[in-house]
């Protein structure tokens, strides 16, 4: 309710109402201590405000994630897209692991959801994407890569409009020679995050899942300069059809659940229910109790030893007093707010740090296209979604080009 109270007017009006798909879109925003406060953990460090960039963030963070480690929520948007792309990449070798497809099975219902949340734009958009750190065999493939060459990016992709951003963060990663910079022309679909994010500053823009994206050129310095144009997604039309279904049917059933705790509430003061109207039972029963007392004066003075022992049975027969319930929790009147200062750290002994997973970014051939969507697993061209000519040659899947490693995040500030 309150996402969808804050950010349906950023949605398209066919998907305003799908606060449960705006969860899912703010979550992806998030870093793992954040969405820790934001499900109300007491004992989140606070929000860093004025140190926003990754690597102060980071620092902030720092303590409160030795102390957890992996007990509490996860960098989901960076575990979900990893564990996307590993998939692809065993999906297009042919050996697939069961720890991956599971993996990819716990995450596909929240990354397809996003993506079908994805805003068609008026006018298309160039955004930009750093990779860095990649290792030398992977940084060779893509300068090797030709206009009309594909890149296929299996999961959903955060870019940044604001060019600087990406180019500072490309060339201030050492060693510069091993990154790569995405410019993408002709972006006519995906999520502006900045409204949503709690790094504004970012500029995030948002790629939905199976994005393919077509070489014009490639610069070869350092860094390495990668033009590509955007093609669209290859994700089935059907499958968003069946996507965007599963959540307004969530919807409807969390407004049935409401309902059903709604009329599950009995107010303690006989005052109006959640409709603002007095239950008519509840007005009845003061009446009620007063005609029972009533009558049982009258029976006691009628025959005395009859009413005593019809007391002796009421006495013998009332329920035992429930204990009183605790008070419950309630949650803080603005869960978005950011604290102005931070809690001071914990003396207690920490455990090491877990060590970075690294993320993976993929790349694909034409060869790989041709060979996928002559599969179940990703459309042939023709899709609602897809250009006709997106799919180029055949090639073997043992000439597959490998998965780009890719840094620790995957905001446009730190991909």
């Amino acid at each position: 309710n309150v996402c969808h109270a804050r950010f349906s007017e950023l949605f398209d009006p066919d998907v305003a109402d799908l606060g449960l798909g705006h969860l899912c879109v703010y979550t992806y925003t998030m870093q793992d201590v954040d969405i820790d406060r934001f499900c109300l953990f007491h004992d989140v460090c606070e929000f860093p405000v004025g140190r926003e960039s990754p690597a102060e963030r980071d620092e902030h963070y720092r303590h409160y994630r030795d102390s957890h480690g992996k007990r509490r929520n996860l960098q989901l948007f960076q575990h979900a897209n990893l564990t996307m792309r590993r998939c692809w990449d065993n999906y297009v070798r042919l050996t697939m692991s069961e720890e991956w497809v599971q993996g990819m099975t716990e995450f596909i219902k929240w990354e397809v959801c996003i993506s079908v949340l994805r805003q068609k734009l008026p006018k298309p958009i160039t955004t930009s994407r750093g990779l860095c750190g990649l290792p030398e065999m992977f940084v060779k493939e893509f300068r090797a890569k030709k206009p009309g060459d594909y890149i296929f990016w299996p999961a959903l992709s955060s870019t940044t409009t604001d060019p600087v951003i990406s180019e500072s963060y490309a060339n201030q990663q050492e060693p510069v020679d091993r990154n790569i910079l995405f410019i993408i022309s002709g972006v006519n679909e995906g999520l502006h995050l900045m409204q949503m994010s709690a790094y504004p500053n970012e500029k995030e823009f948002l790629l939905p899942v199976c994005s393919l994206l077509k070489v014009e050129k490639v610069v070869v310095e350092a860094p390495t300069k990668l033009y590509c144009h955007f093609e669209g997604t290859l994700l089935p039309k059907k499958l968003q059809i069946e996507a965007l279904e599963e959540l307004k049917a969530c919807m409807a059933e969390l407004d049935e659940l409401k309902k059903a705790s709604s009329r599950a509430w009995v107010p303690t003061d006989h005052g109006p229910d959640v409709d603002g109207e007095t239950k008519k039972e509840d007005a009845e029963e003061p009446e009620q109790q007063q005609q029972q007392q009533q009558q049982h004066e009258e029976t006691a003075q009628e025959n005395p030893s009859a009413a005593s022992a019809d007391a002796s049975i009421e006495q013998a027969e009332a329920p035992a007093t429930p204990p009183e319930q605790p008070a419950e929790m309630t949650p803080p009147a603005d869960i978005f707010a950011k604290p102005a200062a931070e809690v001071k750290p914990s003396t207690a002994e920490m455990a090491p740090p877990p060590p970075p997973v690294e993320a993976v970014a993929s790349t694909a051939t034409a060869g790989d296209l041709q060979e996928v969507t002559s599969s179940p697993a990703v459309p042939a061209a023709g899709q609602p979604d897809e250009p006709a000519s997106a799919v180029p040659a055949a090639q073997s899947p043992q000439e597959a080009a490998p998965l780009a490693a890719e840094p620790k995040g995957d905001s446009p500030g730190e991909a």
